[in-house]
């Protein structure tokens, strides 16, 4: 469709819908496939040394297109000075994604959302907070579990099924993390991801390679 040269508006407009949708459903298939692996201990994570500002700006990247449908304000607060983990920074990029792509969906149009990254001891803290719907008192308590939706009448809507909060669990999880939210119904959400192991940049191996590849 995209390659005929008199494409009307109508097929124009149709094409995106069809691509937006497909985009949804390929990313639903692989987060429920992502699950399925870890949950069965089928994923490996790849350490190595990893800039956290640089994860967030490719996931910022990765989640940006979402923020410009809904017309949301996205502020970024990154950390004073660069933060490593050892870590795979695939995986913390599919967190970081996560939770930017679930705020989205769950604030109403113009919306904002905030993002920010700090070292609070020997720990990397991020939290993503937004002004959305909220959860439900009854919901908190398993907003993690598999298939638990917020909002389910409006997840359904956005393509949601209630993966993307169990897979960043686990993922977090897996790197010995720790993942809490606040909320309150109609106020918004926030998201606090704590990871541990935080190392300043002098505290590098000097033989890791660590700037040279990730800096």
């Amino acid at each position: 469709m995209a390659l005929q040269p008199d494409e009307r508006s109508t097929q124009e407009q149709a094409r995106a819908i069809i691509e937006r949708q497909l985009t949804q459903l390929t990313r639903l298939v692989d987060d429920l496939l992502d699950v399925a692996r870890v949950s069965s201990g089928r994923v490996n994570l790849q350490h190595d040394y990893v800039c956290i500002t640089n994860v967030v700006d490719r996931a910022v990247d990765t989640a940006r297109h979402l923020f410009a449908e809904r017309g949301h304000s996205l502020s970024i607060s990154p950390p004073s000075e660069a933060i490593w983990l050892i870590a795979d920074a695939a995986r913390l990029e599919q967190i970081v994604v996560n939770l930017l792509a679930n705020a989205a969906k769950y604030t109403e149009n113009a919306g904002q959302i905030w993002l920010s990254v700090e070292r609070v001891a020997d720990a990397c803290v991020l939290r993503v907070k937004d002004t959305g719907v909220g959860i439900a008192p009854e919901l908190l308590p398993r907003i993690f579990d598999l298939f638990t939706q917020a909002d389910q009448t409006k997840a359904r809507s956005k393509g949601g099924l209630g993966i993307g909060l169990a897979l960043v669990q686990r993922l977090v999880d897996m790197h010995q993390g720790q993942i809490e939210v606040r909320s309150t119904l109609g106020r918004g959400s926030e998201f606090v991801v704590t990871l541990p192991g935080a190392l300043s940049s002098d505290q590098l191996p000097l033989a890791s390679g660590a700037n040279k590849k990730f800096g």
